[in-house]
């Protein structure tokens, strides 16, 4: 494995708005230093030439502030995903003719200067500076290995909606978070009685992943009864038609 620092990942302007923020909690604050971390995993050892090359590619943009470090923390693409940076880099370096590298991946490494606790480094610092629902954070480069750590496929598991009925998928929205709803259930219940046979666990995440991130439109194209009047549109057909938007109440509330 191969760690290559890179050039600055955040601007100057930005680093001193953050600064500035995290400085109301965290006083002691001295700087802050972003720059880009360059991860290969690498099959056989890379010979000097094509390190070369690879040192080539990976020196772009704006070269990046140098301060004193008293912390280093790392931010990277999800551990367990692989990022669309990943993927078209390691296309390039493979078209380079670099085929010792198995995957090439990129993070943030801040650089903190200050006198501070973790604890209040996590609590402050660390939420403004990372996505916890798509990235990562790494304390120690001996870890970055894990960042190309794979598992084994988990076992396709059946819940049994014949059987169990409602109780059963009832039971496996709240044990693995579907978030279904009563009319969803009730929905999948009578779909799968009628082909006669169970779903599988990946139907229902599939199912679920579909509706979590289309369900405005599954829910905002439904019928609206309002005050016990139906409505002539949908909810998106009012956002659409101007006049609409007074039936509740006037305004542009978005």
């Amino acid at each position: 494995m191969l760690i290559l620092d890179g050039g600055s990942a955040v601007s100057r302007f930005r680093i001193s708005k953050l600064c500035d923020q995290v400085r109301e909690n965290l006083p002691s604050l001295k700087d802050l230093s972003a720059r880009y971390l360059h991860v290969a995993l690498t099959r056989n050892h890379l010979p000097a030439k094509k390190r070369e090359t690879l040192d080539r590619l990976l020196d772009y943009g704006v070269s990046a502030d140098t301060i004193a470090t008293d912390l280093e923390i790392m931010v990277f693409p999800r551990t367990g995903t692989i990022s669309p940076w990943s993927t078209k880099a390691t296309d390039i370096v493979h078209r380079c003719g670099l085929t010792e590298i198995v995957r090439l991946e990129r993070g943030v490494s801040w650089s903190v200067r200050g006198v501070l606790e973790l604890s209040a480094v996590e609590q402050y610092l660390i939420p403004l500076i990372y996505d916890r629902m798509t990235e990562s954070v790494v304390s120690d480069r001996q870890n970055l290995q894990t960042l190309f750590a794979e598992s084994e496929p988990g076992r396709l598991t059946k819940i049994e909606v014949l059987h169990g009925g409602q109780n059963a998928l009832i039971e496996a929205n709240e044990r693995m978070g579907f978030a279904l709803s009563d009319d969803e259930i009730d929905y999948l219940v009578e779909q799968y009685r009628s082909l006669g046979r169970d779903p599988t666990d990946a139907e229902l995440m599939m199912f679920a992943q579909v509706n979590s991130e289309h369900c405005r439109h599954k829910i905002f194209n439904a019928d609206w009864v309002i005050g016990g009047e139906p409505m002539a549109d949908s909810l998106f057909g009012m956002i659409r038609t101007p006049g609409r938007s007074d039936r509740f109440g006037g305004g542009n509330s978005g």
